[in-house]
């Protein structure tokens, strides 16, 4: 299996998440998005199938403070700020509920820091941030 690579947008460094990874995660069903480029808005309704679409939760994950920083001395909007910066996410899992304790235990296993962002919605593919 070949490893996915994800670059971080704030430094051109690049991460690389293993195979060992992907294989587990692939084990439990899950898909992974890589959101650096566009964003999540744009990268992961890629992944979903027809008539469905993500509601992620902007709160459930830390927000690095440098990100409040640029968006108050920019003025950018909360839109262009997910999409430009993904507010520190850099990859997203979409798994069955019942498999995200297995998936969690794979990727922090291989120090992987895990939050859970949202869920998978019936409707028109896109992504919503409630």
């Amino acid at each position: 299996m070949r490893p996915l690579v994800s670059c971080g947008a704030e430094s051109g460094a690049c991460s690389v998440v293993g195979s060992q990874v992907a294989q587990d995660l692939a084990e439990v069903g899950g898909i992974v998005a890589l959101v650096i480029a566009s964003g999540i808005s744009e990268n992961l309704p890629r992944v979903l199938p027809a008539q469905r679409r993500a509601r992620i939760d902007s709160r459930a994950w830390p927000s690095p403070p440098i990100f409040a920083a640029i968006q108050r001395a920019a003025a950018v909007d909360d839109a262009e700020m997910r999409r430009t910066f993904n507010m520190g996410i850099g990859f997203v899992v979409v798994v069955a509920p019942e498999d995200a304790a297995a998936a969690t235990r794979a990727l922090e296993a291989q120090g992987e820091r895990v939050y859970a962002i949202g869920e998978i919605v019936p409707g028109e593919r896109g992504v919503e941030y409630v």
